[in-house]
């Protein structure tokens, strides 16, 4: 394959016996792909989605077992939510679906209280990418080794990190222990036009004092309106940290679900 000069793939499957020194016994199957560097163009196309926060499907010709060397196109394929998966669709006829892409948001949370653990423990449960911004390291819980992949906690000022080191297209949200510190992430946050959401622990009360230091601060009013305060979806009136966290997770859901409809899934092959 690697001598050929087009895209190639196939299938092949591999008795796990004594000719392999294998002796678990089964059948193991790898799919294999070649690709001039001219016939990947498709691959700017994932990074600029990814960028976006965008998943692409990606798909191969259906195979005739075990293989009939032929390289992707594009397909009508039945959405797969697996990252990787073969699919029968017809018997014999095997397609190989890849969905390649950033986790399904990513959120920067400034504060470790009440509110922000059961934020991170109902978001764990997701395909999302926290950073977790405190300075106090004592607040951050222990984690499991398999939430370390998607929880990145941070032991850094907050605000320095607000100004510096916040990723394009996050949701951000700000609830630490000092309204000082909430007004000044918030500064730094609704300067830039490049976040998919800023939202604010706080009551109304709050959100209306907080506009109009900001507006006194020298941001816009179209900057001050992209603050969201109060966070959550409403009808909830319950204030226990769960209960509110709950609220907050599905107002995060709604916004990027609407965000991705709006941008479009795309399934792409070359």
């Amino acid at each position: 394959m690697l001598g050929q000069h087009q895209a190639m793939n196939c299938l092949e499957s591999f008795s796990l016996g004594p000719q392999l020194d294998q002796c678990c016994g089964g059948v193991a199957t790898l799919y294999y792909e070649s690709y001039p560097t001219t016939q990947v163009t498709w691959l700017k196309t994932v990074l600029q989605r990814w960028q976006q926060g965008l998943m692409t499907t990606l798909s191969a010709y259906p195979h005739r077992w075990p293989h009939n060397g032929r390289g992707r196109t594009v397909l009508t394929v039945t959405p797969s939510q697996a990252a990787i998966e073969l699919i029968e669709q017809t018997p014999g006829e095997f397609y190989l679906v890849e969905c390649l892409g950033p986790p399904q948001f990513k959120l920067v949370l400034f504060g470790a209280g009440h509110v922000a653990q059961a934020l991170v423990q109902i978001l764990r449960l997701l395909a999302c990418h926290i950073i977790w911004v405190d300075s106090r390291a004592a607040l951050f819980p222990e984690l499991a080794s398999e939430q370390e992949a998607s929880i990145d906690c941070r032991v850094t000022p907050p605000a320095a990190f607000a100004a510096t080191q916040v990723p394009a297209h996050s949701f951000c949200l700000i609830m630490t222990h000092e309204h000082s510190l909430d007004l000044e992430i918030c500064a730094h946050l609704l300067a830039r036009s490049d976040l998919a959401y800023v939202g604010l622990i706080g009551s109304a009360t709050k959100a209306a004092r907080f506009r109009r230091r900001l507006s006194e601060q020298g941001l816009s009013a179209e900057q001050v309106a992209n603050l969201v305060c109060p966070i959550g979806v409403s009808g909830i009136q319950a204030k226990q940290p769960a209960a509110i966290a709950i609220g907050v997770a599905a107002q995060l859901l709604q916004l990027h679900a609407a965000g991705r409809a709006a941008l479009g899934e795309h399934a792409y092959a070359s």
